[in-house]
């Protein structure tokens, strides 16, 4: 996702399920930078997997899905919306709902 600045690429690292911000993407040496999801549920008998991404406004809102990948049922998983205010760089839960 490009954010309206046009300057920064937001894009979800599937493996360490955190946010990556790229700044600087029309220059030679773009910075990325890490920013795990803190709002993201602790998910019971599973794991928070981050799927879709927007931005709007200064803010990175990402939705993401508790598995219950883990020997889990269906009571364990749900799904969730996170917002970051890039000013000031805090995550909160904006909406949740069980998926059972």
């Amino acid at each position: 996702e490009i954010a309206e600045n046009k300057g920064t690429l937001w894009t979800i690292n599937l493996n360490s399920r955190a946010v990556v911000r790229i700044d600087s993407i029309l220059t030679p040496n773009p910075v990325s930078t890490e920013v795990p999801i803190a709002s993201a549920p602790n998910c019971g008998n599973g794991s928070f997997r981050a799927m879709g991404m927007k931005t709007f406004r200064d803010k990175v809102y990402v939705g993401g899905v508790c598995t219950g990948e883990n020997g889990g049922t269906p009571t364990n998983s749900s799904a969730s919306i996170h917002e970051y205010n890039v000013t000031t760089k805090q995550w909160k839960q904006v909406l949740t709902w069980n998926l059972a």
